[in-house]
């Protein structure tokens, strides 16, 4: 005879998964790194020798097409 589930068990184990799922997206930063993230947005440094490489990368691939 299978075991029936009782309707509040069902609810707490999705209740469950849906915040594991939403906390599997959160990221928690310290007060400090808001704080370098805010900046960063704000007042982006300029961009590295790396991250002009891959832009020129991506332009040249994109003109191909």
């Amino acid at each position: 005879m299978p075991v029936r589930k009782q309707p509040s068990a069902i609810l707490a184990a999705v209740d469950a998964t849906l915040a594991g799922l939403h906390n599997a997206g959160v990221i928690h930063l310290s007060v400090e790194d808001q704080q370098r993230f805010a900046a960063a947005l704000i007042d982006p440094p300029p961009p590295n020798a790396a991250l002009q490489r891959a832009a020129r990368h991506h332009r040249a691939r994109i003109q191909q097409r």
